[in-house]
């Protein structure tokens, strides 16, 4: 019986029953996350799921505007040479639905082998999920990359993006995850085409998903070993694929068709062509006789008459 009495101590719960006149508190599960961008800021999300059933005494439910997510820091102060213990903190505040949370921004970046001693939920006094000896470096969500850049031409579309920032000092390697997700500008994200590549460029054919305008939005992950997370989807960038319309041949009502025009063609070339070697055999056949030089007439005979119509005998 103690030690019954004692988990319902341990879990939150009024060890009395509901039959002695007392109202029992809802069964919460609570669940406290962490990521961080392996630079200076830690992000907390807490998950809260309470049945609707009974309702809480209000001196056992703190208001959620009274949370808030409590850590510590091992620094290091070299004006007295000594480390310390950092304390931080942020108020919790809601994300939608039942998801809670907030995020915090050190002033010095994170080391390679760090980790925080604790992390907590403290609502009101009360700590919730503690969560000791956090390693920052195997819950990495990097931040999201900028805003692709577009070039498109009718044949190729090229994306280009940038791996976010500020970017870690530790991941600076080149073997990071990206994934693209590429829509018409009318269509849902659900319904989108998601790509992967190592790099930070891809090209596809510019008509491969369509002409029309499109959208295209990128997030990116560090290397399996970190024990990473997906980014948040970086900014959307659109663009217009244009699709080759080829430019038919212009026809007036007259006008003969290309390959009729082009027979025609061959056929006064060739016709031609056996004209002018008729004419240059007609030439060397009948040069002789065009150019063969007349007998001149003899003046003796032009003389003998004269002289005959002159002689007085």
């Amino acid at each position: 019986m103690v030690m019954l009495w004692l988990a319902y101590l341990l879990l939150g719960l009024d060890p009395l029953p509901p039959a002695l006149g007392q109202t029992a508190p809802p069964v919460s599960l609570k669940r406290l996350s962490c990521v961080n961008d392996f630079v200076k800021k830690v992000i907390c999300s807490w998950a809260l799921s309470d049945p609707p059933s009974r309702a809480a005494p209000p001196s056992r439910a703190a208001p959620p505007s009274r949370c808030q997510v409590r850590g510590s820091r091992d620094t290091w102060d070299s004006k007295k040479g000594q480390g310390e213990l950092l304390s931080w903190s942020c108020e919790v505040e809601a994300l939608g639905g039942n998801e809670r949370g907030c995020s915090y921004v050190f002033d010095t970046v994170f080391a390679w082998g760090e980790a925080l001693p604790e992390v907590q939920v403290d609502c009101g006094g009360t700590i919730v999920d503690p969560i000791l000896g956090y390693p920052l470096r195997q819950h990495i969500q990097m931040n999201p990359p900028g805003l692709p850049s577009v070039s498109s031409s009718p044949n190729e579309t090229l994306i280009s993006w940038g791996p976010g920032s500020p970017l870690s000092r530790h991941l600076k390697e080149p073997n990071k995850a990206f994934e693209l997700q590429i829509k018409h500008r009318d269509q849902q994200w659900q319904e989108a085409r998601t790509l992967s590549t190592p790099d930070q460029e891809l090209r596809f054919p510019s008509l491969e998903g369509g002409a029309g305008p499109h959208q295209v939005r990128v997030r990116v992950r560090p290397p399996q070993e970190y024990g990473s997370h997906w980014s948040d989807w970086g900014p959307v960038a659109s663009w217009e694929v244009v699709p080759v319309v080829p430019i038919p041949n212009p026809r007036t009502p007259g006008q003969v068709p290309v390959l009729k025009t082009s027979v025609l063609t061959a056929g006064s070339s060739a016709l031609g062509l056996l004209l002018f070697i008729t004419l240059l055999l007609m030439i060397f056949h009948y040069k002789p006789r065009l150019f063969r030089s007349k007998p001149l007439p003899d003046p003796s005979k032009y003389f003998q008459g004269r002289c005959s119509l002159l002689d007085p005998a």
